[in-house]
């Protein structure tokens, strides 16, 4: 019995640099089948006496799932740094310059007192330091405040609280 979605794949490989066998690929496809996680199903290796690394348990389980490796956060850059290329995400999107950064700031609103979410997305055409993608966004926050405090619809006005570079898209092709 398969589960819809996930295809029966059978047959050995290179993960993660270690050689995967046909016998340990049948049970690693059987446990994503029942829906076990990479714990579980490695302890199922190992009862079976064909123990694999857990790196590659999960490389496998990842491609029997369809899913990509997710790339390190960009929250973890040091200010001085520009993102490497392991931390941008190639895009076909269409976006205005080279780089896409996406921003998500957590703001107090000052009326209510409650927390509001807000992303913002900007374009660059060079490869800032995470300090600088910071700065740029904290500054749209900020012209954006402005500009609601002058609004008609009378924006209320928020307190920054927290500022984090969610991602960073390079246009590809």
């Amino acid at each position: 019995m398969t589960t819809p979605g996930i295809p029966l794949r059978l047959g050995a490989g290179r993960y993660q640099g270690i050689t995967v066998s046909s016998d340990q690929r049948l049970i690693i496809n059987a446990s994503v089948r029942e829906g076990l996680s990479g714990t579980a199903t490695n302890a199922r290796l190992t009862a079976a006496g064909i123990g694999l690394r857990r790196q590659a348990t999960l490389a496998v389980i990842r491609e029997i799932k369809g899913l990509e490796r997710r790339i390190p956060a960009v929250r973890s850059i040091p200010n001085r740094f520009r993102a490497g290329l392991s931390s941008i995400t190639p895009t076909n999107v269409n976006i205005a310059g080279r780089f896409r950064i996406k921003a998500l700031i957590n703001a107090t609103n000052r009326i209510t007192g409650e927390v509001d979410r807000i992303y913002i997305n900007f374009g660059t055409n060079e490869n800032l330091t995470a300090g600088e993608m910071k700065q740029r966004a904290q500054d749209i926050f900020e012209k954006g405040q402005r500009t609601s405090e002058s609004a008609e619809y009378g924006g209320a006005r928020r307190e920054l609280v927290s500022l984090n570079i969610s991602s960073i898209e390079e246009a590809v092709g």
